[in-house]
C-alpha cells in the first residue's frame, strides 16, 4: 500500500506543487484542503500517514488550534506544520500542540519528500 499524505494549505501554488512532486514520488495524495472544516472532515473520514499543515491558513480557526484537533484526530499520524516561523516561539508552540516536525517556509520541494518519504517509514515503524 502506498504512504498516504493530505496537504492541508490554502495557497493553491503550494497544493499544487507538493500534490504533484509528492504523487510522482509514489505518495497517495489525498485531494488537498484549504480550510480547517474540510481538513478535519477528510481527517475524521481517512487517517492518512503523513499530514501536511500550514499554520497560517485563513480562518477562525488558528493553525495551533487545528493542529491540536488534527493531532487528536489522526492518532499516529506524522503531522508536518508548516510556517515562515518568523515568531520564535512558534516552532516550540507547534510541537507542543502535536506536530511531529516543522518545515519553514518557503520549503525546497525534495526536502519536503524526503521528510514525507522519512515519516511514513516512521509510521509504518510504529504501526508494526
Amino acid at each position: 500500500m502506498k504512504s498516504s499524505v493530505l496537504i492541508i494549505d490554502d495557497h493553491p501554488t503550494y497544493q499544487e506543487r507538493l500534490r504533484a512532486a509528492a504523487q510522482a514520488r509514489g505518495f497517495q495524495v489525498l485531494p488537498p484542503v484549504a480550510a480547517a472544516q474540510e481538513a478535519v472532515e477528510v481527517v475524521s473520514r481517512e487517517v492518512p500517514q503523513v499530514i501536511l499543515l500550514d499554520l497560517h491558513l485563513s480562518e477562525e480557526l488558528s493553525g495551533l488550534d487545528l493542529c491540536r484537533l488534527l493531532a487528536d484526530l489522526a492518532r499516529g499520524s506524522r503531522l508536518v506544520v508548516s510556517s515562515s516561523f518568523t515568531d520564535p516561539g512558534l516552532m516550540e508552540e507547534a510541537f507542543a500542540a502535536g506536530a511531529t516536525r516543522c518545515i519553514r517556509k518557503p520549503f525546497r520541494m525534495d526536502e519536503a519528500l524526503r521528510l514525507f518519504e522519512n515519516l511514513a517509514r516512521e509510521f509504518e515503524e510504529i504501526a508494526g
